[in-house]
């Protein structure tokens, strides 16, 4: 089957912003009590603020005067789901540092409280974007105060990895979000639509 989208096989990974932020907040609203008996208010209080950073404005801002190839919104399933549609749309692979996704330690432990795992934890607020020069996209991006990184690159071979000190995972398609393990899929549906959202670059 041809792929939906053709872009450069040699393109960079960019991840904005932090994984699993729309998630970290309705994990932090479901166990407030137990999390502030646990861990200092100074610890918890920058997830308040979360909702500022679901957004794509600035980055769209920069997107708009800067050649891109192909960009995924991250929403449910997570920045795993958002990896792997990167390379299921292009039908190209995906190699991804795990050292190198963005994350606060403050999702890392309401996760690890939660018993989730924050990589398919819904992550609204976070985009994953295909470049051929991602590392000057991401510089471009940072500029205006949205943190960027490299974390990968696309390749041939269609396998999809993510790399860990560990070892490797393949990535496969996310059929339920973590929060589908504390609140009805209904209701997250509900909440957190699951509509991906995949664009790719148009000339002006």
């Amino acid at each position: 089957m041809e792929p939906k989208y053709k872009i450069s096989e040699d393109s960079q990974i960019v991840v904005t912003k932090s994984v699993g932020l729309s998630g970290t907040m309705k994990l932090y609203s479901i166990f407030k009590e137990e999390l502030h008996s646990r861990y200092q208010t100074r610890f918890l209080e920058p997830v308040s603020n979360y909702a500022d950073r679901l957004l794509y404005n600035k980055e769209y801002e920069v997107l708009k005067d800067f050649r891109w190839e192909l960009l995924v919104e991250a929403s449910y399933g997570g920045i795993f789901n958002a990896l792997f549609n990167l390379g299921y749309e292009t039908g190209l692979g995906v190699v991804v540092d795990m050292k190198a996704l963005p994350i606060t330690q403050a999702t890392i432990e309401i996760s690890e409280y939660a018993s989730v795992n924050p990589y398919q934890l819904h992550s609204a607020g976070s985009m994953v974007i295909a470049a051929t020069n991602g590392v000057k996209l991401a510089d471009c991006l940072n500029q205006v105060g949205v943190d960027a990184s490299v974390v990968g690159y696309m390749t041939k071979d269609k396998a999809r990895i993510v790399r860990a000190h560990e070892g490797e995972r393949f990535l496969v398609p996310v059929r339920q979000d973590e929060l589908t393990k504390l609140i009805d899929e209904k209701e997250v549906k509900k909440e957190y639509p699951k509509t991906l959202v995949i664009k790719a670059f148009q000339e002006k």
